[in-house]
């Protein structure tokens, strides 16, 4: 009986891996703004296929791998002010969570999957694609558009 239940939950986490997968409108990237600084590639509005859209997605790319974090909002202390890090780099509270790593991975690729697709498109995608290979990014992308319209 043991046995069955891991199975049957190793099963639904692979059909929903594979739906996440196959289903090409699951999430897609409805705006990207080019910021190159460290791992930092740009921010993208990502909108999830039941119209909820996620803003200011934060893309990085280091060692050959690419993730995205969701919106995060600066920490302030007691006093209101920015609370920063050793090195002085502002800190982040999550403002969305996930249940788990393997959902919060599963999510970062489809997001991934979802830029590169928006960049395909896009005449920033060669230089987008330069800078994750370590080149530089000369090309001006276009201006990003809010799904507000403005």
């Amino acid at each position: 009986m043991f046995g069955e239940t891991k199975l049957n939950r190793a099963r639904h986490e692979y059909r929903a891996l594979m739906a996440v997968s196959q289903k090409a409108d699951v999430m897609k990237c409805v705006a990207y703004k080019r910021l190159v600084r460290g791992s930092l590639l740009g921010f993208a509005e990502l909108q999830l296929d039941n119209g909820l859209v996620l803003l200011s997605c934060s893309h990085h790319a280091a060692n050959e791998r690419q993730w995205i974090n969701p919106p995060g909002r600066p920490q302030l202390d007691a006093a209101h002010q920015l609370m920063t890090d050793a090195a002085g780099k502002i800190l982040y509270a999550p403002v969305v969570g996930f249940a788990d790593r393997q959902t919060r991975n599963r999510w970062s690729s489809a997001a991934v999957t979802a830029i590169a697709e928006y960049l395909s498109a896009d005449s920033i995608a060669p230089a987008v694609a330069g800078a994750m290979n370590g080149g530089e990014m000369t090309p001006e992308p276009r201006r990003a558009r809010s799904h507000y319209g403005s």
